[in-house]
């Protein structure tokens, strides 16, 4: 019973980050920047192709 509830969350999270992406493939929030970049890796959406200089990176001493 837990593994299937683990399965479906797992599921979900996958699509609502395959669903951010659709929508914008960066972040300016840190944590969800990385998720984003690490899923676009993971799954090679095709027809996305972001250039390094595209990807939001956080400057040195804050925003």
């Amino acid at each position: 019973m837990r593994e299937e509830l683990r399965a479906r969350l797992r599921e979900r999270w996958e699509t609502a980050l395959d669903e951010q992406l659709a929508i914008a493939p960066t972040s300016p929030v840190p944590i969800l920047n990385e998720l984003l970049a690490a899923r676009l890796k993971k799954t090679g959406l095709a027809g996305l192709h972001l250039r390094a200089s595209m990807i939001w990176t956080p400057r040195a001493g804050g925003s």
